[in-house]
């Protein structure tokens, strides 16, 4: 099985339309299409250590990396929502994603604006049991994009025999799912070379359960951006290679280096030689950027920041005209944040960029003592804390009645910090819980210095696995607190 890129009648009939818009001038060669290539759960150390050939190639070429990109959520589905629509968690099921069970067809995401602006759109993802927008979620009524993959990816695991490693589908008959992406985005790269496209195409299968793998695929990368280059999509298209986040789980998550990683995962993006002409001002700021603090929340702003200059492009009289634009920043989900193409501050804290304490890298945490009368009681509040929330569940998830009590096992790590107002000391608290060992890890804030009050920082981090322990529950959130019993 073949996934191809037909040029479907609905996708002639845009371009045809933008073609009479534009019959009489040339502004779409001053545009550019936006190609996702994401790699899910590898942070920038380990792309490092794994992918060499991939690394060596893009800074030899020119690539822009980003060494201080947080994530700002836990896992893909908020970090990716970031991207797409600018928001928060809390902000998305206010808007347009009320219940687990509600579709997500009704979100902002960009690709609709590129969409308006006469852009070929297309969104796949190479797993389907733990998509992004269906893992315990209903997903996309209608076909979020012009192409979606997910149909594709449902007949191919029905129809051929898999292969499994690390509790995934790596493998859809004698081709890897990845090669089956990278494949893809050749492919509608290369269809839609002389169009304008947005596509976003997230491999998971690779490296989400297991952070040695990509090691298995380096000099495959290697080969997808040589033929990228081949087929002229490095002319005209700015390409985003980049994770959502490090792994997020497994004994290297146990470390500090762990800790950090899963924060920091890599991102690298090409730009242009003729835009980096016309725009010189910004491959400037995009080097200067590179030590600094910046969040998925600027790279929404910089794809708004294209659509913005694209509506400029149309409008301009002359070439020279357009070269002051300015971008509009801020998003609802971060008001302060900015384009990439602009320059960020070189002091920007992590609530400047939309980045919760719980995620923050920037703050400096100094080991302690697990004896401590303080940090003991943190422990024992970070244990209430999981509790409440699973009590608070049975009421409105019946399933939860088979989650048995966890009882504090011991407290394995402590770290902490004092704020510079000296009111406060926040805590980040490692506890492992019986029955079932597992790992949670919570930021916690002391609020008096005379009395024990403490308060949750975000969310409480689940860090060792749990594929068996939780199969009574079917809530996300759950999921990683629930260890089931018989009922």
């Amino acid at each position: 099985m073949h996934s191809t890129v037909p040029v479907k009648p609905q996708v002639r009939t845009k371009l045809t339309v933008k073609q009479t818009q534009h019959k009489n001038n040339s502004e779409d060669k001053f545009k550019l299409s936006i190609l996702f290539i994401g790699l899910d759960s590898v942070s920038r150390l380990n792309l490092i250590r794994t992918m060499p050939k991939t690394m060596s190639h893009l800074h030899r070429t020119g690539w822009f990396e980003l060494r201080g990109y947080n994530k700002v959520a836990d896992n893909t589905f908020p970090n990716l929502m970031a991207i797409l629509t600018g928001l928060n968690l809390d902000q998305i099921k206010k808007n347009c994603w009320p219940t687990k069970d509600s579709q997500l067809d009704d979100c902002p995401y960009i690709w609709y604006d590129f969409s308006n602006q006469g852009y070929v759109t297309a969104f796949g993802e190479d797993i389907t049991k733990m998509s992004t927008f269906n893992y315990h979620k209903t997903g996309f009524i209608n076909p979020p994009t012009d192409y979606y993959l997910r149909p594709y990816f449902l007949a191919a695991e029905s129809k051929l025999q898999l292969k499994t490693r690390d509790q995934l589908d790596i493998c859809l008959g004698p081709t890897s799912t990845t090669e089956h992406l990278l494949r893809y985005a050749t492919d509608f790269a290369s269809t839609f070379r002389h169009a304008l496209y947005f596509a976003l195409l997230w491999i998971n299968n690779l490296s989400h359960n297991n952070h040695n793998t990509p090691a298995a695929m380096d000099f495959r990368f290697l080969q997808f951006f040589n033929e990228l280059s081949e087929i002229g999509t490095l002319n005209n298209t700015l390409i985003i290679f980049l994770s959502d986040h490090g792994m997020r789980f497994g004994k290297i998550r146990e470390t500090l280096i762990g800790w950090l990683e899963e924060r920091l995962p890599f991102i690298y993006i090409w730009i242009p030689q003729w835009f980096r002409q016309k725009y010189p001002e910004v491959a400037k700021n995009i080097v200067t950027n590179r030590d600094r603090l910046t969040s998925p929340y600027d790279l929404h702003i910089t794809l708004k920041d294209i659509l913005g200059r694209n509506q400029a492009s149309d409008m301009a009289e002359s070439i020279e005209s357009e070269k002051n634009v300015s971008s509009i920043n801020g998003s609802v989900g971060c008001p302060t944040c900015v384009s990439l193409f602009d320059k960020v501050t070189y002091n920007r804290s992590c609530d400047d960029a939309g980045i919760s304490p719980h995620w923050c890298t920037c703050n400096q945490y100094q080991t302690l003592s697990t004896t401590g009368d303080t940090v003991q009681a943190a422990a024992k509040f970070v244990l209430s804390e999981i509790q409440t929330r699973l009590q608070t569940a049975v009421t409105r998830i019946p399933q939860s009645k088979k989650c048995a009590d966890l009882k504090l096992n011991r407290l394995v790590k402590v770290r902490g910090r004092v704020h510079n107002d000296s009111k406060h000391r926040d805590y980040v608290v490692l506890i492992e819980t019986l029955p079932g060992s597992a790992l949670f890890e919570a930021t916690v804030r002391r609020l008096t210095e005379t009395d024990d009050a403490f308060q949750i920082l975000g969310t409480v981090s689940r860090i060792n696995a749990y594929w068996s322990q939780s199969t009574c529950v079917n809530d996300l959130i759950l999921k990683m607190y629930c260890y089931c019993i018989n009922p």
